[in-house]
């Protein structure tokens, strides 16, 4: 009995000193379950933990088998949830976030086919990705739906969507090509004859654009 129960307790001890080495690494991470590849001494402590893992499920195990008590099977069950994690739970979360930022990224149409409509219908070039949410248009188009009335293209995918009265670099936020069009579709003819650091404008939605070349502030300019 007591060589049954010395079993079950040296399983314990040992399933609790994994517990305790994880806890330490991570706890002296600055930056978390991300940070601890920066840390040099990881790799030697982390070889002992599996050593101690090892060890200690092959104990959970002979402890079940001669014993066949609650505690040796909350052992074994402690035993195996890092490799559950790490091989089921982690893949799952990180698709999960994956998918996430991805729909973050992108703004509708999402699908494939309401994407070929919106190419078809502007006749739009493949090579323009209308999806992704890399351009800026000023916070009252955004927030509170006011006309785009001004459109810059800096080049090199940069371009700025503008309401009355403001200025580029104010309050905005990003958005997408597809996002302006669905917002306001008289703009997408701009979207292939604007070339760069060229800007079109208008004085209201019923009047045309009228473009015109701009030179960026000279301290955009300076390498500082």
């Amino acid at each position: 009995m007591n060589n049954k129960m010395n079993k079950t307790s040296v399983s314990c001890i040992l399933a609790l000193s994994a517990i305790a080495i994880f806890i330490i690494t991570v706890a002296f991470s600055r930056e978390g379950w991300e940070g601890l590849s920066d840390l040099k001494w990881i790799l030697p402590l982390w070889i002992v933990m599996a050593i101690i893992m090892i060890v200690g499920f092959i104990f959970a195990i002979t402890a079940i088998i001669r014993e066949r008590s609650v505690l040796s099977w909350i052992c074994f069950i402690v035993y195996l949830l890092p490799p559950i994690f790490i091989f089921v739970i982690n893949p799952v979360i990180e698709e999960l976030q994956y998918k996430t930022r991805r729909a973050a990224q992108y703004d509708s149409p999402q699908s494939q086919k309401k994407r070929e409509k919106m190419y078809e219908k502007y006749n739009l070039p493949d090579s323009l990705d209308i999806s992704v949410k890399n351009k800026f248009a000023s916070a009252e188009i955004i927030d509170s739906h006011y006309p785009i009335l001004s459109v810059f293209n800096y080049g090199n995918g940069l371009w700025c969507f503008l309401s009355r009265d403001t200025e580029p670099g104010g309050d905005s936020r990003l958005t997408s090509f597809a996002e302006m069009i669905a917002f306001d579709e008289s703009v997408a003819p701009l979207l292939t004859t604007l070339p760069a650091m060229h800007y079109a404008t208008r004085k209201d939605t019923k009047s045309p654009w009228v473009t015109g070349e701009f030179t960026p502030p000279p301290a955009a300019n300076e390498d500082k």
